[in-house]
């Protein structure tokens, strides 16, 4: 392939397959389940949320299936239900923490992490089962409202259970899902895919043929004949109907051709479906966002992407309010923007925005309240204004996403 790898992300995942003590599935599940490999250095730090709650839901047969929930606001939100990924038999909400709270935090949304259980103790269909039963969970009122707009997401296995959900949410009727958000999914059994066998057989992606054999053995109970769409989304009779996808295939991810084949599926079946294919990345790539800054750049271009498509438009009512700040943000308001206003600056203080007036008294400089307890002014000296009536525009402008979850433009 043209694109190389990107540099920093080939020194991590070299380092990695020098200190492997071998091929993935040569290796001991406990082992692998506490190598270390995923953590705060590769991460990054984790950011400060609204609100973050662990939890659990009632499954199948009594199951309590923990739950994270990560809230970047206090007010009724569009929610996103996310699967990690780990081949259903390695990782946990952990190993996604710090991803969920850039996803929520960016995307404008509740996200709602599954701790699905985990192969090979647990076979097929009980991670489908998990995620599934947390998803209409959300979708019936669990978290205390009834989401305006609901998603499905997931990475790599998380991905499949992702996909898995909306085909059986489509199937049923019971629960309306707005988007799914397929990041480097495995959604079929073809190992012999060309993105397969040019990258399978390097070990610093940690994907070779021979070890998503032993993955999907764990999850199938041996059985790699199994064609429920629950188990193998594509392998599903018809894709129409299904929501909207954001279907994003790293260029040296073994599993790239996969997720390009199922983005090819969802089009012919004439599902709007949005392929991000970022050349450089790795297979994993979101979780490397503390040792890999340009995964965080395309880490931020997915949540931009996911908040467009999860954050319904301003009604024509609102814009209209929008545009009568715009061109008088002083002097007398009408009563509705008054009220309005008052809404949006009663709304909680943690990380609403505010104007910091310079020393010379010639510049303004934004700011915006900490999410600590009590919550304590920052100031961004990198965001200044000249003049008074456009630092009032963008303040306005934050506050309206800080209580909306709505993005206004200046056009």
């Amino acid at each position: 392939m043209s694109a190389k790898l990107d540099q920093d992300a080939a020194a991590l995942i070299g380092g990695w397959a020098a200190a492997a003590l071998g091929p993935v599935e040569e290796q001991s599940i406990e082992q692998l389940r506490n190598s270390g490999l995923i953590n705060s250095s590769v991460t990054g730090d984790s950011p400060i949320v609204h609100q973050v709650t662990d939890a659990s839901v009632v499954g199948a047969d009594g199951f309590q299936i923990p739950i994270r929930l990560y809230r970047s606001a206090d007010r009724e939100q569009p929610v996103i239900v996310y699967a990690h990924g780990g081949g259903w038999t390695l990782l946990s909400i952990d190993s996604v923490d710090t991803f969920c709270r850039h996803l929520a935090i960016g995307s404008g949304c509740s996200v709602v992490s599954v701790g699905y259980r985990l192969a090979p103790e647990h076979i097929f269909p009980a991670a489908f089962e998990d995620m599934w039963a947390v998803t209409a969970w959300v979708a019936g009122g669990g978290l205390g409202w009834t989401p305006t707009r609901l998603a499905v997401g997931g990475d790599s296995a998380g991905g499949n259970l992702a996909a898995a959900v909306a085909l059986h949410a489509r199937d049923t009727g019971t629960v309306a899902i707005d988007l799914q958000l397929l990041l480097y999914p495995a959604t079929g059994l073809d190992l012999d895919t060309p993105s397969m066998r040019e990258l399978g057989g390097d070990p610093r992606f940690r994907l070779a043929p021979s070890t998503m054999r032993w993955f999907w053995a764990n999850y199938l109970g041996g059985d790699l004949t199994v064609t429920d769409q629950r188990a193998v989304p594509a392998a599903a009779r018809t894709f129409v109907g299904l929501p909207s996808a954001l279907i994003v295939t790293p260029g040296f991810d073994p599993l790239r051709d996969d997720g390009r084949a199922y983005a090819a599926l969802l089009r012919a079946a004439e599902v709007p479906t949005d392929l991000v294919e970022p050349d450089a990345m790795p297979h994993g790539f979101i979780m490397m966002i503390g040792a890999v800054p340009a995964a965080r750049v395309v880490v931020d271009d997915i949540i931009r992407r996911v908040r467009r498509l999860m954050n319904p438009s301003p009604t024509t009512e609102r814009l209209g309010l929008a545009d009568e700040f715009r061109r008088t943000p002083f002097g007398t308001h009408s009563a509705a923007l008054q009220l309005l206003l008052h809404q949006m600056r009663a709304a909680p203080i943690a990380g609403k925005p505010f104007l910091f007036i310079s020393e010379t008294n010639k510049e303004w400089v934004l700011g915006r309240y900490s999410h600590d307890l009590p919550p304590t002014p920052e100031v961004d000296w990198s965001v200044r204004f000249h003049d008074l009536e456009s630092a009032e525009w963008h303040v306005f402008k934050n506050r309206w996403m800080h209580c909306f979850g709505e993005e206004l433009t200046d056009v």
